[in-house]
């Protein structure tokens, strides 16, 4: 159990809870005060269990009702939870129900308890408390205890969360507790969510017949059939999972159901403790947290200064010199996480934005850590030219066709990024892209991309990776065509820009690859670099996916697609939505099998196992002071007499009573 106790405070784990406080739970989720900061105004108590019951075993989600002896507080979240990257969202709403002579006899209780000296924050809020007619902040001790459990249970070093503008009162409250605003989101408007999971959970009847259904074998069932066509309704969870946090504001206050969201963020750990701590694994930069965003962020939002990144950053010590680079080194084979999972979406929208949307939807319902989007207009990358040197002739699935018509039909239109982003950040599921020119760069940054790759047909252009490098965002390098020569410039084009934060990936550069080209075996000897390491597949099947994450792979890429029948330039070579949820399955699965390198098994499944090994038995009624030989005493299962060791010494002696057959030996049946 996932329960919290701190300062007096409990934390109730929602999978815990006894149905008279689950139903409190809704009547406060519910509560017009709290649901008109929710993306949904109303969840239904099918709906709500539902939830709950997909909370149970996930590492992404925590929900808690929390209580201070007979008063309960209110709820509190951790989600998205990343343990790789140590940071979370955090989301809080007070009991609206709670009266003032309620919130006085709290005060008096945390008074008493000396709460002030544990947490200055709270100590803080006590004391303005006494100020205002000794008002005691209940979000404060429900906060206070989040960051606790996130800090010293989790090890996280950054919480996250968003708030609606309109909720100034959280604002407020969050700005006095340390969390800074790191991103606004503009334009978040109802017509650009018509298809949104949230719009559809409080008009569609059908989610709420689909919530009812959540338990894990039906879903699972449910889901393959929305993958095949991109068009499944989001599931029940997010009329939680999406809420906004809500604290003690007047119901008169006006909110709008879509508008303006900011993203609010802290930092955990003191700064020292942030640069002791390796930052290159928890993917945070030791900044103030106005100029990050979480590396694995969903919430993708624009930044409040509309800043072109520059190269005119911090320089760093360069992580490996070629007299350095040791060519003998290699990394066990010990992954101690899951790999990130990646679905390229690339040119599978078919120039469709309603596709491109459909395509994302169905990623995340697949198990997409990401969806990576490529950012370019074929003027950026070449010219409109019948050359011979701009035709395609090398054995692929393009030959005959030129660069500049290959990417026309391939590109994704910048006008489309900011519904993407918004709508990426809608369903649930981390978005980013390949950048290939500084003007796209430009535009991602405005959206707040949470980190960049260098396509492997790039890694030559060292300037470009230096400037994208400056962002200060973590960084995958594709080595598809890269000599060992050429991902030094490329690394060192980064620690120019003061970026360690770099992920090589293996990668073949064909398209499909076959079997024999695919080298997994390789991947480790990125760790050479001082990197992370990973893979961008473009093999058939999710035969090298597994390998690579079992070899230690931080990161996994895959071309995406609903369905391969849809067509488009890349669409033979992608995996379908069905396959891709498979091979998610897989991964796991192999991780789950694959433990640890220190042998151990479960004590009480030993003890069973052991049940069956052989031991010594009678075989044949025995007489006192018969001889034991090797007819009547033998070695068999099951294990309930001596051990078969100790056959040899026995044998020749005689037995001190008289022995059944069927019976286990012992000590004392013999002399």
């Amino acid at each position: 159990m996932r329960q919290i106790w701190h300062q007096g405070v409990l934390g109730l784990d929602f999978t815990t809870l006894s149905e008279a406080d689950a139903l409190r739970v809704l009547e406060m989720r519910n509560d017009a005060r709290v649901a008109r900061f929710m993306y949904a105004s109303h969840i239904t108590k099918e709906a709500h269990f539902s939830f709950i019951e997909s909370l149970r075993g996930s590492s992404a989600s925590i929900y808690w009702l929390f209580k201070k002896d007979r008063f309960c507080l209110g709820v509190g979240s951790l989600s998205r939870i990343s343990i790789a990257h140590k940071h979370a969202y955090i989301g809080i709403y007070a009991n609206p129900f709670l009266s003032a002579d309620d919130k006085q006899s709290i005060y008096e209780l945390v008074k008493n308890e000396r709460v002030r000296n544990a947490a200055d924050f709270v100590a803080d809020s006590i004391e303005a408390s006494e100020k205002s007619q000794q008002k005691i902040s209940i979000g404060a001790l429900i906060l206070d205890a989040l960051e606790s459990y996130a800090r010293d249970s989790l090890a996280l070093h950054a919480l996250y969360l968003e708030v609606i503008d309109t909720n100034a009162h959280a604002r407020r409250f969050y700005e006095r507790h340390g969390y800074v605003m790191s991103g606004v989101l503009k334009d978040f408007m109802q017509q650009h969510l018509q298809h949104t999971p949230a719009r559809d959970m409080a008009e569609s009847s059908a989610l709420e017949s689909h919530a009812k259904k959540s338990h894990a074998k039906k879903s699972r069932a449910q889901d393959s059939r929305a993958l095949d066509s991109g068009e499944a309704e989001y599931l029940a969870e997010k009329s939680h999972a999406t809420e906004s946090t809500a604290q003690e504001s007047s119901p008169q206050d006006s909110a709008p159901r879509f508008c303006d969201v900011s993203v609010y963020g802290k930092i955990l750990a003191s700064e020292k403790v942030a640069q002791d701590t390796d930052t290159k694994d928890s993917g945070l930069q030791t900044t103030q947290i106005s100029q990050i965003a979480p590396v694995t962020q969903t919430t993708q939002t624009a930044r409040t200064t509309n800043h072109a990144p520059t190269t005119q950053t911090p320089k760093s010590a360069p992580r490996i010199s070629q007299a350095d680079f040791d060519t003998n080194a290699m990394p066990r084979i010990a992954p101690t996480r899951q790999s990130l999972i990646i679905a390229e979406l690339s040119a599978n929208h078919n120039q469709s934005l309603n596709l491109a949307k459909r395509s994302i939807r169905a990623a995340h319902l697949a198990g997409a850590d990401f969806v990576k989007l490529q950012t370019y207009t074929p003027e950026c990358l070449t010219i409109d030219s019948h050359k011979p040197y701009f035709r395609i002739d090398s054995g692929t699935l393009w030959d005959g066709q030129t660069l500049y018509d290959l990417y026309k039909q391939a590109y994704t239109p910048f006008e489309w990024h900011a519904e993407l982003f918004a709508y990426a950040r809608a369903v649930g599921v981390g978005l980013f892209s390949s950048p290939f020119s500084p003007k796209a760069l430009e535009l991602l940054e405005r959206l707040a991309c949470p980190m960049y790759k260098i396509a492997s047909f790039e890694i030559t252009d060292t300037p470009f990776i230096e400037l994208v490098a400056s962002t200060q965002k973590p960084i995958v390098i594709s080595t598809g065509i890269a000599t060992h020569a050429q991902i030094m410039d490329a690394l060192e084009a980064c620690d120019k820009a003061g970026n360690s934060d770099v992920t090589l990936l293996l990668c073949t550069s064909s398209y499909p690859a076959p079997l024999e080209l695919a080298n997994i075996a390789s991947m480790q000897s990125l760790a050479r670099y001082g990197t992370k390491f990973g893979l961008s597949d473009h093999t058939q099947g999710d035969i090298c996916a597994i390998l690579a994450s079992v070899l230690g792979a931080s990161m996994i890429e895959k071309h995406f697609i609903i369905k391969r029948s849809l067509g488009g330039v890349d669409s033979a070579f992608s995996m379908e939505a069905r396959e891709f949820a498979q091979m998610v399955q897989r991964i796991k699965d192999a991780h789950t099998a694959l433990g640890s390198p220190e042998p151990s098994k479960d004590e009480a499944v030993r003890a069973s196992q052991a049940r069956f090994a052989r031991s010594l038995f009678v075989c044949e009624d025995i007489a006192k002071g018969e001889i034991l030989d090797a007819k009547n005493i033998r070695a068999i299962r099951p294990n309930d007499g001596l051990p078969p060791k100790l056959l040899p010494e026995i044998l020749g002696k005689r037995a001190t009573h008289d022995l059944q057959r069927g019976e286990p030996l012992r000590n004392g049946d013999f002399e």
